[in-house]
């Protein structure tokens, strides 16, 4: 195979895995804002109200976070269009990690995946 055909691969694979990544986020987000909703000590919190309670049961994006910061470059992106094709190549590895990360996390907490 040669170089262009290399990096188109790789191209489709970063985009592939950013793509999982975002609806694992969407999943994670969704999950967490009904916690937070079911639970009075968060809402109270919320309010101002009393300490931060136990968030085990929140699952944290903290990876696909990184991961996007890699792939924009060293700033955050919103929308993967945004990212150059280079960087979105070298955050390959690092989206790969957020999305078994998520996944794990989610699976933890009961959310389905």
């Amino acid at each position: 195979m040669n170089t262009m055909n290399t990096t188109r691969l790789d191209l489709e694979s970063a985009r592939s895995a950013f793509a999982v990544l975002e609806c694992l986020e969407r999943q994670a987000i969704a999950h967490n804002a009904g916690r937070m909703a079911a639970d009075p000590k968060m809402q109270a919190w919320l309010r101002g109200e009393g300490r931060e309670p136990s968030s085990r049961n929140l699952v944290s994006i903290y990876a696909a976070v990184r991961a996007r910061k890699q792939a924009g470059g060293g700033r955050h992106i919103i929308e993967m269009s945004e990212a150059r094709e280079e960087d979105l190549i070298a955050a390959l590895p690092a989206a790969r990690a957020a999305v078994a990360d998520l996944s794990a996390r989610l699976k933890k907490v009961g959310a389905t995946v």
